[in-house]
């Protein structure tokens, strides 16, 4: 008798019996903005946000009022204290649902906005449509001199909901979960290993860039939702935790059974690769359009024809 087991996981998702074993997602978290028609902090810290003409619109589940919609002139300002000024790890969790314009990189998040000067860690959508997630110096211009950026391979479309998780871990490492899933990139600029802060605040849903005609404010167009700040790096499951509630990867796991002997020449392809009764068990990992790993598990179990005998 033959089992063949296919396990397909959305992206990177755990199994539910290992969920237990996760950080509390509220462990050193700073700052957390759900936007429930309103701009407060739940995280406890009362670091409530300063609007600046966002407007509530719904969320992923259609609710009324309880995501944050950004016209390309507006942003929610953080408040310019230390404590939201982390050094190495950090990091960020949100929904984004872009309806972006790219005619210029727009800003998604930054803790610390100076004008024609880098600092601090900022998140962008390049015109090309990759997300950018970066550290700064405050070496004195905008140049890529002054930062080290990671950028993902997968452009971001416009009117889909994403959650994207950063994790800015050292001065040598960030890494992007989108929908879960650590997604390839690559580096760029040449900053130096350590981060730099000024003394102004943070905001979401644009990035200072400069304020020269050629390269103005860059203005977030599209929607935001749940916005989470921690002075740690997440755990995959922590990440899990996150999107739990809105990826369900139950209907993509499957279980199938295939009766036969050995020496029958069964054998199933996956990935490019063949397994078969010399070949019986492996993982495949499967990239998407979006840069998000889908997992397959394979185990064939062969046995003697003999065993179907009374």
């Amino acid at each position: 008798m033959k089992l063949l087991r296919f396990l397909i996981m959305l992206c990177v998702g755990l199994l539910l019996s290992h969920l237990g074993l996760a950080q509390d997602v509220s462990d050193n978290l700073l700052l957390n903005y759900n936007f429930e028609n309103n701009f407060l902090d739940a995280s406890g810290n009362l670091f409530h946000g300063n609007n600046s003409q966002a407007v509530f619109t719904n969320d992923r589940f259609g609710n009324n009022e309880n995501a944050v919609l950004f016209n390309g002139n507006s942003f929610i300002e953080t408040p310019n204290n230390a404590a939201l000024k982390p050094d190495f790890p950090l990091s960020i969790s949100l929904w984004l649902y872009p309806q972006a314009k790219y005619e210029r990189a727009e800003g998604v998040f930054g803790n610390d906005q100076t004008l024609d000067n880098y600092y601090g860690v900022f998140v962008s959508i390049l015109t090309s449509g990759r997300l950018m997630a970066s550290y700064s110096d405050g070496c004195g211009s905008t140049g890529s001199e002054c930062r080290r950026s990671f950028v993902t391979e997968a452009s971001f479309e416009n009117d889909k909901w994403y959650h994207i998780a950063v994790n800015f871990i050292d001065a040598q490492t960030t890494d992007i979960y989108v929908n879960g899933c650590k997604a390839p990139g690559e580096y760029s600029g040449s900053g130096s290993n350590t981060m730099v802060y000024s003394n102004e605040p943070g905001a979401i849903g644009k990035k200072d860039h400069s304020d020269i005609s050629g390269n103005p404010i860059g203005y977030y167009n599209g929607v935001i939702d749940d916005f989470y700040y921690w002075d740690r790096d997440l755990t995959v499951t922590d990440i899990e935790l996150l999107i739990d509630n809105y990826f369900d990867s139950s209907n993509l796991d499957s279980t199938i059974t295939y009766t036969g002997c050995q020496g029958d020449l069964f054998n199933v392809i996956v990935n490019n690769t063949i397994y078969d009764e010399f070949n019986p068990i492996g993982t495949e990992y499967i990239t998407s359009a979006t840069g998000c790993d889908s997992v397959i598990y394979i185990e064939l179990e062969f046995t003697d024809s003999f065993s179907d005998s009374i």
